[in-house]
Order: C-alpha cells, then sequence, then structure tokens
C-alpha cells in the first residue's frame, strides 16, 4: 500500500476535503503524514500537534526523512494554527490571556461578585483552578457564549437550579472582565479562525491528537470545506479498545470524504516476545485478565547479539529501590553499547518520579532529560526565591539564612555561617537592624532585593516587581556562572526564572489595571508580598527539553506520541498508579454534566471517556522495538504493601507465569560489588560487605565504563570550517591548547568569551607581566646591565615600577581603580620575583632576544610550520648557544619530560629556532613560572654552565634525549594541527581538568579535578 489510496491523483489531492487516516500504533501513520506533506509541498502545509513540546522532535523527524524545509516551521500547535489564520499578531486584535492572568481574573471575579452555590466554597485552594477551568470547557463547546448562556437557562428550566443560574453568572462577567483587561480567551481566538478561513489556502495536517474540542472540531470543518486536511488518528479498529481516539475516530468517519484504515506494520518489532503482547487486547472484546484462561505458548526470541530482546519483568520494594533497579539496568545497556537516545523511561505522571529519578540517574552517571511541568517553588531557584522574598520583606531570619545558602548569588557558606553565629550571639534575629547588618555584610546578594520592599500606608508591604524581576534575573545570570553549561540543573534554573518573570509582568498589568487576585491591591506602589508569593506558587516551570540528544528520555506515557526507541522501561505499575485512578470531577460531578448537555441542546461539559488507561497502556507497550521492561513494587519504603497493577499481572500470565528478571527487595540496600553501576554504589558494596576497594578484582568495577560514547563534536559551520582547513601555519600556543584540550582550545580561540565584557581578568594580568618583563629586559640591556646581578637590583626595580605605571595607565577604561592598584600589585610581585631569581642564580648567558618573533609564514619543521612570539631567547658570550624561556603567569612550569605534559611551545620554539639558525646550537630552552618562582624544563648537560643555576640536575639531558623529546612533540602537533583542521572537539580533554580552567562552568568533561575542604 502506498500513499495513492489516501493523497489520490494530483487532481484529487488539490481539492478540499478531509481526508482521515486510522490506524493502531506502529502502523507507519508518521510515514502517511511525510508523503502527503511532500505531495503539498508547494502549497507549504502545516502539521498541527497537541503540544508545544510536540513540535521540535516531530520537526526534527520530517527534516530527517525528507530533508531541508523552507518557508518557516512546519509543525505547529493548534493556537498557534489558528493565530496564522486570523493574522492575529499584526491585526493588533486583544491577545489571549494566559493561564495564570485566567487565574488572576477569576480570582478577583469570585472576591467580588456574590455567588449561591460558589460562594461557600470560593475561598478554597482548588476553586480558582477548577471555576478556569470549567469555564474554559463552557468556552471551547460549539456554541458562542449567547448560545451557552441560553443553553445554561434551559438547564436551570430542566431542574440545574441555583448552579445554572451561577454558571450563567460566571460566564457573563468572566466575559465583560476579560473584555475590560483587553484580552481574550484562547477559545476565542479559534472561533474567529473559523470566521477567517474563506481566504486560507494551505493544507493542513493534523496527528498525534486523541481528541479535540468542540471548537476545535468546528475550525477543522471549516478547514476541510476549503483546503485539503489530513487528520490521523492513532485506533485499531479490529480491537475494541475504548479511549477517547475510538470515540473521536467514529465521530469523524461520517465528515470524511476519504477513510483510509491501516494495519500494524509487519514486522512492527525487533522481538516476536513484543508482538505476542497484542494477544492482550483479543478481537472484538473489551481487555479483562482471561485469569482463567491457559497461558498462550510464546515465541522463542531470536538471536540478538548478547544484548537480549523481549519482555523483562522486575519487581522492587520502594520507590527508590525501583529507580535504582532501573537505573542499574540502563548502565548495564549503555555499557552494552546501546546509545541513550534508544533507551526512553516512561511513567503515568512524572510529579512522583521526578526527584528521586534524577537523584538516581544523576549518581549512576547516566544522561538523562526529564519532561515534567513543575511548579515554581519545586525548583532550585523558585524555592530560593520563595526564601529571599519572605526573608526581605518580613525580616526573618531563616528564610533569610536559606536563601543565602542557595547557589543563586556569590557568598560563601563559610561568610554565611560567620553572620549567624554573629546575628545569633548578639541575639539579633529578626526586624529592620537585623536586615541592616545583613544588607552590609552582602550588599550584592541582598541589596537588589532589600530594594524592592517598601511599607505601604496601610501597614502591608509592597513589592516592587520591577526589582524583583530584575532581582531573579541576577540569581538566573549567578546560576549560569556557578553552574555547568549543559546540566539539567541549569536548564530548570533558566526555565523557573522566565517563568517567574513572565509571572511578575503578568501579575504588574493585573495591578496596574485593578483586577488582580486577593490581596493584591496592596498599595499605590505595588501589590503584597502575600499577593506576590500566592501568585508565584501558582506558576508551573517545564523542564527538560524535547530536541536534545545524547540523553536517555524520562517523560509521561501520554507525551511518547510519535516516537519509538530500541528499549522502553514502563515504572511505576501499581494499582492506583498506572492505572491511574478516576479522577472525581470537580464543582460538577458526571450525572450533572450529562444532565446539563442533554437539557441544553448543546454539549456544554466534558464528559469522561472509558478506557482511557488501557489506551494509554496500550501505546506504551507499541513504543519499543526490541527490549521492554515492566516495573512493579511489592511495597513502599515504609513496609506498606503494594498491590501490582492489573497490566503488569495480565503480561506476567500471557508470558507463562514468567519469574521476574530482577526483584529488589527493602533488604538490598546495596548492589553486589561485582554488578554496582556507579562508583558510589561499589563503594557502598564493600563497606556493607567488608571488602577491601583496593582489592585488584573489585577494582576493575571502577574501570568499568559505558560502552557508549559521544562521537566527537565536529565543527559544522561552513566558513569557520573552511577558514580552519585552509590553515598551513600554526602558532605554537595553539597546538599546545588543542593538545591538552580542544574544547578549551575552541572557547579560548575560536568563541573567545573573553571578549564579550572588557573586565580585567587573568589574562591581562599575564599579558601585562609578560609586558613589562620585555620592557625592563630591553632597558637593562641598553644600559649594560645583563646578564642581570644583584648590584642591578635596585635599577631593575626603578624601571619596573616605570615601566608598570605606563602600562597600567593605558588601561584606565578597563576595571576600576581599586582592582587596576590590585592587578598593579599581583603583577610587580610576579616581575620582581623573577628577576631576583635571575640575578641570584643566572649564568653567563644573558637575553639577545625579546618577544622575539617567528616569522609572519611560519618555520617549517618537518610536516608543519610553526609561528608564535618567544618571550625570551639568551645567549651565551659570543652568540652561541642559546636558551629558550618561555613565561607563565600561573605556578605551572614543564620538563624534561615535555611530550608526556602536551607541553608544547618551548620544544617547538627550539625546533623553529633550529631551522632559522642552523649555524647556532640550541642547548634547551624552561618553562618560567611566574606565580610559583618554580623553573623547569630541560638543558644539553654538556652547556648546562651558560644557564647558571636555572635548572637542576634533575632536567639536565643528553642531545639525543633533547632531539627525541622535541620530535615526539612534533608528531604531537601535527595531530594537533590535523585535527583543527578537520575541526575535530572532542568531548573530554587529554587528561585531568585544572581548577583554574575559566570553561568549567560550560564544559561538557565529566574529568574535574577534585576540591578539597
Amino acid at each position: 500500500m502506498d500513499g495513492e489510496e489516501l493523497i489520490g491523483s494530483d487532481d484529487e489531492a488539490t481539492v478540499a476535503g478531509l481526508r482521515l487516516l486510522v490506524g493502531p500504533s506502529n502502523a507507519g501513520k508518521l510515514g502517511w503524514v511525510v508523503r502527503w506533506r511532500s505531495h503539498l509541498a508547494s502549497r507549504s502545509p502545516f502539521v498541527v500537534v497537541p503540544t508545544l513540546p510536540d513540535v521540535a522532535p516531530l520537526t526534527l523527524e520530517i527534516v530527517e526523512r525528507t530533508g531541508p524545509v523552507f518557508g518557516g516551521m512546519p509543525v505547529c500547535t493548534f493556537a498557534e494554527l489558528a493565530c496564522a489564520i486570523t493574522g492575529r499578531r499584526s491585526a493588533g486584535e486583544p491577545p489571549a490571556a494566559s493561564e495564570l492572568e485566567r487565574g488572576l481574573l477569576m480570582e478577583g471575579l469570585l472576591d467580588s461578585t456574590s455567588f449561591d452555590t460558589l460562594g461557600p466554597i470560593s475561598a478554597f485552594p482548588g476553586t480558582v483552578p477548577a471555576a478556569v477551568r470549567l469555564v474554559g470547557e463552557l468556552r471551547e463547546g460549539a456554541g458562542e457564549t449567547a448560545d451557552v448562556l441560553r443553553g445554561l437557562k434551559q438547564w436551570r428550566r430542566a431542574g440545574g437550579g441555583s448552579v445554572a443560574d451561577d454558571l450563567a453568572r460566571l460566564v457573563d462577567e468572566y466575559d465583560r472582565r476579560l473584555s475590560d483587561a483587553e484580552m481574550c480567551d484562547p477559545a476565542d481566538i479559534v472561533r474567529r479562525a473559523i470566521g477567517s478561513c474563506e481566504g486560507w489556502n494551505r493544507p493542513v495536517a493534523l496527528y498525534g491528537f486523541s481528541s479535540f474540542t468542540p471548537v476545535q472540531r468546528l475550525l477543522v470543518r471549516a478547514l476541510a470545506a476549503r483546503v485539503p486536511v489530513l487528520l490521523v488518528l492513532a485506533h485499531d479498529p479490529d480491537r475494541a479498545i475504548l479511549g477517547p481516539a475510538a470515540a473521536e475516530a467514529a465521530l469523524w468517519r461520517r465528515f470524511a470524504v476519504k477513510t483510509v484504515d491501516v494495519p500494524k506494520q509487519s514486522p512492527s518489532f525487533a522481538s516476536p516476545e513484543l508482538a505476542e503482547l497484542d494477544r492482550l487486547y483479543p478481537p472484538n472484546k473489551a481487555w479483562a485478565p482471561a485469569m482463567g484462561e491457559a497461558p498462550p505458548v510464546v515465541s522463542e526470541p531470536s538471536s540478538d547479539g548478547g544484548l537480549g530482546h523481549g519482555v523483562r519483568l522486575l519487581v522492587a520494594s520502594g520507590r527508590r529501590n525501583e529507580a535504582e533497579l532501573v537505573g542499574s539496568e540502563v548502565v548495564g545497556l549503555l555499557r552494552d553499547g546501546v546509545a541513550p537516545d534508544d533507551i526512553a523511561v516512561l511513567v503515568r505522571r512524572v510529579a512522583p518520579w521526578r526527584r528521586v529519578v534524577g537523584q538516581v540517574f544523576r549518581a549512576y552517571g547516566i544522561p538523562h532529560q526529564i519532561e515534567a511541568e513543575v511548579p515554581l517553588f519545586e525548583t532550585g531557584l523558585g524555592q530560593a526565591l520563595a526564601q529571599g522574598i519572605r526573608g526581605a520583606a518580613f525580616a526573618e531570619l531563616v528564610p533569610l539564612l536559606g536563601y543565602l545558602r542557595s547557589p543563586y548569588h556569590r557568598c560563601s557558606h563559610a561568610e554565611v555561617d560567620a553572620l549567624e553565629a554573629g546575628l545569633r550571639h548578639a541575639r539579633n534575629t529578626s526586624g529592620l537592624v537585623m536586615i541592616d547588618v545583613v544588607n552590609c555584610a552582602f550588599p550584592a546578594a541582598f541589596g537588589r532585593l532589600r530594594a524592592a520592599f517598601a511599607a505601604g500606608e496601610d501597614g502591608l508591604v509592597a513589592v516592587d516587581l520591577a526589582g524583583i524581576s530584575s532581582f531573579v534575573w541576577d540569581m538566573v545570570q549567578e546560576a549560569v556562572r556557578s553552574r555547568p553549561f549543559d546540566s539539567t540543573e541549569l536548564e530548570e534554573d533558566v526555565a523557573a526564572g522566565a517563568a517567574a518573570k513572565a509571572a511578575l509582568a503578568q501579575l504588574d498589568r493585573a495591578h496596574q489595571a485593578g483586577w488582580g487576585p486577593r490581596g493584591s491591591a496592596g498599595t499605590v506602589a505595588g501589590p503584597s508580598v502575600d499577593a506576590v508569593l500566592h501568585v508565584l506558587e501558582r506558576v508551573s516551570v517545564r523542564t527538560g527539553r524535547s530536541d536534545e540528544r545524547g540523553v536517555v528520555r524520562v517523560l509521561a506515557v501520554p507525551r511518547m506520541r510519535a516516537r519509538r526507541v530500541s528499549v522502553v522501561f514502563l515504572m511505576g505499575l501499581v494499582e492506583g498508579e498506572f492505572p491511574q485512578p478516576a479522577r472525581p470531577a470537580v464543582l460538577l460531578g458526571e450525572d450533572q454534566r450529562r444532565q446539563a448537555n442533554s437539557k441544553a441542546g448543546l454539549q456544554l461539559f466534558a464528559e469522561p471517556v472509558e478506557g482511557e488507561e488501557t489506551a494509554l497502556f496500550s501505546h506504551a507497550l507499541s513504543r519499543p522495538w526490541q527490549l521492554l521492561y515492566l516495573s512493579t513494587r511489592d511495597s513502599e519504603e515504609d513496609g506498606k504493601e503494594t498491590v501490582p497493577s492489573p497490566f503488569w499481572t495480565e503480561v506476567q500470565r500471557l508470558l507463562g507465569g514468567r519469574a521476574p528478571w530482577r526483584h529488589r527487595t527493602l533488604r538490598d540496600v546495596t548492589f553486589p560489588a561485582g554488578e554496582a553501576p556507579s562508583q558510589r554504589e561499589y563503594l557502598r558494596a564493600c563497606a556493607v560487605h567488608d571488602l577491601s576497594p583496593e582489592e585488584p578484582a573489585l577494582q576493575r568495577v571502577l574501570d568499568t565504563s559505558p560502552a557508549w560514547r559521544c562521537d566527537p563534536a565536529v565543527l559544522c559551520l561552513p566558513a569557520t570550517c573552511s577558514r580552519l582547513a585552509e590553515r598551513d601555519v600554526f602558532s605554537a600556543t595553539d597546538l599546545e591548547n588543542y593538545a591538552r584540550c580542544p574544547f578549551a582550545w575552541f572557547m579560548g580561540r575560536l568563541v573567545r568569551p573573553g571578549e564579550m565584557e572588557e573586565r580585567l581578568s587573568d589574562l591581562h594580568r599575564g599579558t601585562t607581566a609578560h609586558g613589562v618583563l620585555a620592557d625592563v629586559y630591553r632597558a637593562l640591556m641598553t644600559e649594560g646591565l645583563t646578564p642581570l646581578t644583584c648590584s642591578g637590583l635596585p635599577r631593575a626595580g626603578e624601571l619596573v615600577r616605570h615601566h608598570l605605571e605606563r602600562r597600567l595607565a593605558s588601561m584606565a577604561s578597563i576595571g576600576s581603580p581599586g582592582e587596576r592598584r590590585l592587578l598593579g600589585w599581583e603583577i610587580s610581585r610576579l616581575v620582581w620575583g623573577l628577576l631576583a631569581f635571575d640575578a641570584v642564580r643566572g649564568g653567563p648567558a644573558a637575553p639577545q632576544e625579546l618577544e622575539y618573533a617567528l616569522p609572519a609564514d611560519g618555520v617549517d619543521v618537518g610536516g608543519i610550520r610553526i609561528s608564535g612570539r618567544i618571550d625570551r631567547v639568551d645567549a651565551a658570550p659570543g652568540g652561541s648557544p642559546v636558551f629558550v624561556v618561555d613565561y607563565k603567569s600561573g605556578s605551572q612550569s614543564y620538563g624534561p619530560r615535555f611530550a608526556e605534559n602536551r607541553a608544547l611551545q618551548v620544544p617547538l620554539y627550539l625546533a623553529a629556532l633550529r631551522a632559522l639558525w642552523p649555524e647556532v646550537q640550541v642547548a634547551g630552552g624552561a618553562y618560567a613560572a611566574l606565580g610559583g618562582l618554580t623553573v623547569r624544563g630541560a638543558v644539553r648537560a654538556d652547556m648546562a654552565t651558560y644557564v647558571g643555576a636555572w635548572l637542576s640536575e634533575k632536567c639536565y639531558v643528553e642531545q639525543c634525549d633533547l632531539d627525541a623529546e622535541i620530535e615526539a612533540c612534533l608528531e604531537i602537533a601535527r595531530t594537533a594541527a590535523d585535527g583543527i583542521r578537520r575541526g575535530v572537539i572532542p568531548a573530554e580533554p587529554d587528561g585531568e581538568c585544572p581548577g583554574w580552567c575559566t570553561f568549567r562552568p560550560i564544559c561538557r568533561t565529566t574529568k574535574r579535578a577534585p576540591k578539597w575542604n
């Protein structure tokens, strides 16, 4: 079967009408959508998906299948489609109110309007969101507001009573207040789109939906009257699995000009055992555990190369035990070579699992993304923000200390501890005096927050929302500075900061317009603190990027729409979790909803649909190609018994009563040492079983790492790749930096983030120190004071002061006067230390060249051309031999084994001087670390007297050893040059990262230097 059955001939394809595509999971429905879209590509069709997180993965899927897409994003949400049809953004029509704004408006409405039935419960915590959802259902119905009010009136006459009266008053007042606030309900935009379809000419496909609201159905029908519309529903008509998609398919079959029922692809699975799970849903009868039937015979799985496929059952005692059991299996798969992108962990709801799964996966070193909507105050940034607001506004020490100990400012814990000890010793733990002490101790961390509050005339503390918003941005910037650039914690912080700023802006508009929540009036200056906290605690933060690659994805079952992977873990298969119990209707019961719909003559409210949980479980079973893990619990952490889900039990029955693959009980607090999924678990196992971590057999566990690796990152920007590929000449510094850490080279040489903000840094310190040393030695050479001796030090000190002042004066626009004075003191210490060292330990060799520049077109040293600037070249009396000195502003020097430490600069300079000055003997070279006054390098033993006591005897080498070391460094340099030309940026450095690296917050490596307290 091909796409012609659905698309038809070229003439038929362009004819308006609804084409319905119905098929079970794994029927290749996305392929039909791609073919349909390609056939109509000249008309720029839209593919519409249910939610915003679905846009990115489906767009990537379409691009991977068809190539680049031009003319805008090919995938959008239903709301974006309605906006595109109406041209609302350019027409200046009122914007749609956000969920938070609708909540603020509804809270003010319930507070100021009297209701017979809703009045007594209007102050309950859940009433406002329930009322917003109820009004949303009414607005998304098939009729306009007048039709809704007419239907509610008919229901009242038929027995709806005061409930119908209250709802009619609620809808009418809600519409009026929305209009006064110059906003509209999201359903209004869809209704306007229905009236604007006349000029619309772009085909539309709807993919991934299980149901539609009445107003959405009206828009789909209006579009189908003008353009080709493709509606795709995941439903198997041969199997009586109830659910929203089944009812939706039955409805649309009546309107479709063509309906195609596609069968499941064969083969749909790499595992016959997974295919056998279809027996859970026999044809022509609803699902029910057939416990009395004999277990069927399951096909034996075929060979899989050792990884395994089919169905594996897991049992754990306690939620954390279940997460650890799943985590250990994921680690095993990664070690066996499965890519993280080929693994998905599914749960019914993410909220109960987010913390524990995140903790376990981070501890086990599993790269992962958790897709969830989290309350703002459950995020790290949200908690710190709430504590900071409470502490500053109400002058309370405990929440204030909670904020100060968070990672969203630069106060150290030791400083906060000292502050707390002082305040408690003075018994100064509340009030304005305490606030003043904290503000004096940490003005940068606390000043902006404190300035955002002021006492109002009515005694309430008013909030400057703009000040709080700026404070939130400061917290985000500090998180960016202190966290690794690719960490999930930083992504959550940024998302939380954006959500908080958006909520504060919406609250500000509500306050200015006077339709905010209870207590938001505050003062003229701003709303009250309680109102701000009340609003912020209702804000949701979306975490996890749906387009992230190279991660194990953790998400809810309904979010796993078009994606298929090799391995799926389905967790939490216990009664009360999956299947999820039916949620009771809020404000209106099921009987009231059915009565209202029947008496009003139109569908006012949504009614529950049977079989939704079964349909979701069936969908989850269809997501893996090769291997499916089903995980349940037999108890909780406190020993309370749990009952496995009937879904899990029925699968076990279908598999012939198969025993669990793994069972982790409450007694299993550790893994066997040989099966430990991480270093932490290995050390715990050693402690429990009284084993020595040094034992070689157990030590091998530490060396075991997942076989899966990130491929080396390769630059792809054409201009950058072309420029790098054409390079013929390489500086010694470039080659050394790349050989040690390609990522640091990439950031420092190509991205150059230091140029984004002009401020004093270690780079200024090193550059200025090098320049002052060159100026001083050049002056000493002119005055005949080289080689430097102790008698020449007074003059050298005068020269240091003169040239340092001159160079600092040229930096007047960078940093503050205090920062420049501190920089001058540091440079003076570095320079004077080397001069004193040279005067005491120097030999007869004296500086001959300072900042000697190699030719711009490079020096050929054998397969590679070297350029650069040599800090200093010393020569013996008569001009030969010569000795190279390279300054380092830190405390690390290298030699005589340069290649082992990737210290390439000195050896490369020695090779270049040999090529440039063939008549001159090269004695060797050294790194002079100014920060620690350490000098190390290599010098020929027969020429060591020329450099005096600069180098110890450990650095004396023979001619052949020096030649071999230079050649080894040249080979490393050639490899580095090839990597630079190809734009290869591996994810890991050659060795362990030093603690002083400035790129640590954005580095992807795990080879961090340890921090010792």
